[in-house]
């Protein structure tokens, strides 16, 4: 049976929604107040984006723009609700105008708009210029995990096995992920060492991923799959076994058959 790539896992990681906070202006001048004004727009259009009304919510950053056009936050949260929604056109002419303007981040750093272009960009099959944001991203946060491992994603998807790997173990070693664990770098590590035919090093991240994450179905289909290839018929088959268990108890319906189907497969 052979192993292939298609259980690589995209780790959702766009920035979440940022809020400016408020201000009690003492000077009443226009553009004092309008600067105000567009604050408070776009931190109700957080909550709302919050709360899933993403139409609300980009009317009201689409307001803090036309209150403030130089508000690169405001484009920045409204690129990201128009990434949530699937519109990544527009998303992307968003992060384009919040990094060319690069003003009136709050909290926010420009950091976080080269990262999630980069993710658009790869969405929409450009991974070259992925890169290149990942590349600006390392520069200004050279010991960030999540973009070294996002950029191994993108370099995977041009094919450059040996560059994904690079980054997936610098991913790995910095372990300082903010939102997730280093168990999926491990699993996509683990599959590049499989297509390498490096048998050993694929089953050591394969394990590593699931001390991480004991109930990782997709590593125990993967380092299951990589025993049967390897003649180890019991191994594989306790490992699917494991996984469909999981996939179950998650409410995965599509990947517990797939594992069941292997499983058919191998009893015959």
């Amino acid at each position: 049976m052979k192993f292939t790539s298609t259980s690589l896992v995209f780790l959702g990681m766009m920035t979440v929604f940022a809020t400016t906070p408020q201000v009690n202006a003492q000077v009443v001048a226009p553009v004092v107040v309008a600067e105000n004004n567009a604050i408070q727009l776009l931190n109700q259009g957080v909550k709302k984006a919050d709360a899933g009304d993403f139409a609300s919510a980009i009317a009201d950053f689409t307001a803090a723009i036309q209150l403030n056009p130089r508000y690169s936050l405001a484009y920045y949260n409204r690129g990201l609700t128009y990434y949530d929604q699937g519109n990544y056109k527009a998303a992307l002419e968003d992060y384009n105008q919040a990094i060319q303007i690069n003003q009136n981040w709050g909290k926010i750093t420009i950091f976080s708009a080269y990262l999630n272009r980069g993710n658009i960009l790869d969405d929409m099959g450009d991974s070259k210029g992925a890169i290149a944001d990942y590349n600006q991203g390392i520069k200004m946060q050279p010991r960030d995990s999540l973009i070294y491992y996002n950029r191994g994603l993108a370099y995977y998807n041009l094919g450059d096995k040996k560059s994904a790997l690079a980054d997936y173990t610098k991913a790995i070693k910095l372990n300082n992920w903010t939102d997730s664990g280093a168990y999926i770098a491990y699993l996509n590590r683990g599959n590049i060492y499989s297509e390498m035919d490096n048998t050993e090093a694929a089953l050591a991240d394969y394990t590593q991923a699931i001390r991480f994450k004991p109930d990782y179905a997709l590593a125990y289909k993967n380092r299951g799959v990589l025993y049967l290839d390897m003649g180890e018929q019991q191994l594989g088959m306790q490992d699917l076994q494991k996984s469909a268990e999981f996939y179950q108890q998650q409410g995965n319906r599509k990947k517990y058959e797939q594992v069941l189907q292997i499983l058919k497969e191998t009893q015959k």
